[in-house]
């Protein structure tokens, strides 16, 4: 009641100071009606999150939890109220470093966030991103108060992040023992990614190839034969049979033959050609030594009387 409420009292205005009274208390409830229907909405959507909440002192004790920290961990509200959250879910699989860390970044007033391993009620073991704010409350604004925790169970995207992971290391294991040459080159002909089995069928060094220009390796006059395979590559996605002669890093001549084709991404837009290149080598020497002896007399040497009739047919 104000000075204003009492002279009008004095002043004999009583209904009207009845009336106002009455007024604000209408406004007073109405306000703390609306205040409890925002608080129990606000409640109903922490319960509803997919995400468990935590609310801890700075003990830290728990002092709210919602339901889905309850499905999380298989602890009730009533069970979980008043412990720490270390005797109910710790799995002991991060060392106190890793909590010292964590402890010294929000007793400092600042957000942590993380991942590791907690251990349910009955005690299988989860993964969990967890994300720890700082607040302020009370009198005293620069002093932490309470934690709010947010837990997500991470359990089937780990478990996913390690089979492809696994299954990553089991491909580098096959490219890189793979008894074929393997070779992947971007847009421009230039070397990505190679295997043991290249680097030993031309004896280079594996830093002396990665980035180089694929046609460096080729025997001088393939390249433009390279530039209109490589362009019919791209647009046909696939390559079949094209054979090249590589230049060993001894001198020698190494024949392949090369099959191919363009790694693209979900989009379609190129990322990659991807190719297995076949020694054949001996193959393209027994092929000249077979014309050599269709060709010539294995007595004398020279061009067989078959040769000269379709040396005569050809002129």
């Amino acid at each position: 009641i104000t000075r204003h409420d009492i002279v009008k009292a004095l002043q004999g205005n009583y209904i009207e100071f009845l009336q106002e009274t009455i007024q604000r208390q209408r406004n007073d409830i109405i306000r703390i009606q609306q205040q409890d229907t925002q608080i129990k909405l606000q409640l109903h959507a922490l319960n509803a999150a997919a995400n468990a909440i935590v609310i801890t002192d700075t003990g830290p004790n728990i002092l709210w939890a919602n339901a889905a920290f309850s499905k999380l961990t298989g602890y009730t509200l009533g069970e979980a109220m008043g412990r720490k959250p270390s005797e109910l879910i710790t799995s002991g699989l991060q060392d106190s470093a890793y909590y010292q860390q964590m402890w010294a970044t929000i007793l400092a007033g600042n957000v942590w966030h993380g991942e590791l391993v907690n251990k349910r009620k009955d005690g299988s073991l989860y993964d969990e991103e967890l994300t720890i704010t700082p607040v302020h409350l009370g009198e005293t604004e620069n002093r932490v108060s309470h934690f709010i925790a947010v837990k997500q169970d991470i359990s089937v995207r780990k478990a996913v992040e390690r089979s492809l992971r696994e299954s990553e290391a089991h491909f580098r294991l096959f490219y890189e023992n793979a008894p074929v040459a393997y070779h992947a080159c971007d847009a421009s002909s230039h070397i990505l990614e190679v295997n043991q089995a290249w680097l030993d069928q031309f004896g280079y060094p594996r830093n002396e190839v990665i980035g180089r220009f694929v046609g460096d390796f080729l025997v001088p006059g393939q390249e433009s034969l390279l530039h209109q395979r490589f362009a019919d590559f791209l647009r046909d996605g696939v390559l079949h049979k094209a054979e090249y002669d590589f230049m060993h890093l001894n001198g020698s001549i190494v024949a392949v033959s090369i099959d191919g084709m363009v790694d693209r991404d979900e989009h379609g837009h190129f990322k990659r050609t991807q190719c297995v290149l076949h020694n054949i080598t001996v193959r393209k020497q027994i092929e000249q030594e077979l014309r050599l002896l269709a060709a010539t007399d294995a007595l004398t040497g020279l061009p067989n009387r078959r040769h000269v009739l379709e040396q005569r047919t050809m002129a």
